[in-house]
């Protein structure tokens, strides 16, 4: 596959970084904002590829911006609540009820 979207080279760059004796084991998380278009299925795609391509290798995840929010952003409590209305309106209005 040719990647578009995706940059290989520079995510098995940090694999190699964090694959260090003194790391142990890690998980690479890969963070990417959607905008709805063609774009971003042929990313998505590319991303799909690449952890295939990676196997068990490597503990790599992909994960939408708007997926972090909405799941691993929304146990944060009461206290920040204001702070994440605010952020959700601005950066995610189509997460917003």
């Amino acid at each position: 596959m040719r990647f578009l979207y995706l940059n290989p080279a520079q995510l098995l760059k940090h694999i190699l970084g964090l694959a260090q004796p003194s790391v142990g084991q890690f998980t690479l998380f890969y963070l990417w904002y959607v905008v709805p278009s063609d774009e971003a299925k042929r990313h998505a795609e590319e991303i799909k590829a690449f952890t295939y391509e990676v196997g068990s290798e490597v503990d790599f995840r992909a994960l939408t911006c708007q997926d972090f929010f909405s799941s691993a952003l929304g146990d944060l409590g009461a206290e920040h609540a204001a702070y994440l209305s605010y952020v959700g309106e601005r950066y995610f209005p189509a997460l917003q009820t």
